[in-house]
């Protein structure tokens, strides 16, 4: 076997050697950005993770904060329910039972109206006759 410099001629080995030298420069560079790029993604992605633990951090709070609130308007629904109820029973019964007197005191002031208005009209009929009486007598 020969070795690769026996195969170049003499012109060229310099050639291929600049050439070599400068994609091997090309490498490093290639290699050092590759690098530098790795390093930024890992750290966006240790930011991305950063916030998604933040993010499930808060959605677990907003959920135990829901669930807290919706125990707290079960629990006020049914004190309410069973406490106002009858409560609200009570006060519906007295309106009812005031509603109920002041109609019958309605009826009653309706009746004594009629009957004023009754005597008023006899009253004027006694106080004409009477007027007729008194003007026939003279």
């Amino acid at each position: 076997m020969t070795d690769a410099s026996e195969m170049l001629s003499t012109d060229e080995a310099p050639t291929c050697c600049y050439l070599m030298f400068f994609r091997l420069q090309q490498c490093e560079e290639d290699k050092v950005t590759k690098d530098s790029q790795i390093r930024s993604l890992q750290e966006e992605l240790t930011n991305q993770e950063d916030l998604v633990a933040k993010l499930q951090k808060e959605k677990k709070q907003l959920a135990q904060t829901r669930q807290k609130t919706d125990e707290d308007l079960q629990v006020s629904a049914s004190w309410s329910l069973t406490h106002d109820l009858p409560e609200l029973s009570v006060l519906l019964q007295a309106s009812e039972d005031k509603a109920n007197h002041l109609n019958r005191i309605k009826l009653k002031l309706e009746q004594n109206l009629d009957e004023l208005e009754d005597t008023v009209e006899r009253e004027k009929k006694v106080s004409c006759w009477k007027a007729s009486d008194v003007d026939s007598q003279m």
